[in-house]
């Protein structure tokens, strides 16, 4: 029952966003209604983030850091999730390379597994944009599974949410544990610089 709720608050949160980007000025890539392209996001001027971005992902552009802010907190505005905590994802997961990719098969920025982008709606998880914005929604869905609790919610985007419950917290895996103490310090860091 919780997922069918959070499935039609998600539905009408991406009809939103939908509505917002085209009144914005943009077009669809495809006949997708979650292909969106933004064709000319605002870039506002963030440059204390923007230092950190750059000292993280010095592959980033100076351009498309600003775009890269922007489109986050688009996202994290639409469902209501800290930006930081999102920046801090894509930082943790690829470095800001949008066409990262693991040796699990997840894909983009924020490093989405094909089930997961499937699940929240992402037609082209290598899109950047469509990454973000699934990664985030991704994101929202696993703090209200664990109460708006941080440091489970990282654990559970890492691991998987099964695992967490599984292990009534942080699951023991290595990788997790290294995961959840680097996203905490790059979101402390984008926090600090805001």
């Amino acid at each position: 029952m919780r997922r069918h709720v959070f499935l039609q608050n998600q539905a009408i949160l991406a009809a939103v966003a939908i509505l917002v980007l085209f009144a914005a000025g943009c077009t669809t890539r495809g006949a997708a209604p979650s292909a969106v392209e933004p064709v000319a996001i605002p870039v506002t001027q963030h440059p204390e983030i923007e230092r950190v971005l750059s000292k993280h992902c010095p592959s980033l552009e100076t351009a498309t850091r600003g775009e890269l802010i922007d489109a986050v907190a688009m996202a994290a505005d639409l469902y209501q999730v800290d930006r930081n905590l999102v920046l801090a994802v894509i930082t943790a997961e690829s470095r800001c390379r949008n066409r990262a990719r693991s040796h699990a098969g997840a894909v983009g920025l924020m490093q989405l597994m094909p089930g997961t982008a499937r699940w929240v709606g992402v037609v082209d998880a290598e899109h950047k944009w469509d990454n973000i914005f699934g990664g985030t929604q991704y994101l929202r869905y696993l703090m209200e599974l664990f109460d708006g609790d941080l440091t489970l919610t990282i654990a559970a985007y890492n691991a998987g949410p099964t695992a967490v419950r599984r292990y009534g917290g942080v699951p023991p895996y290595r990788e997790t544990k290294v995961y959840l103490r680097r996203v905490l310090h790059y979101y402390n860091e984008y926090r600090r610089a805001e």
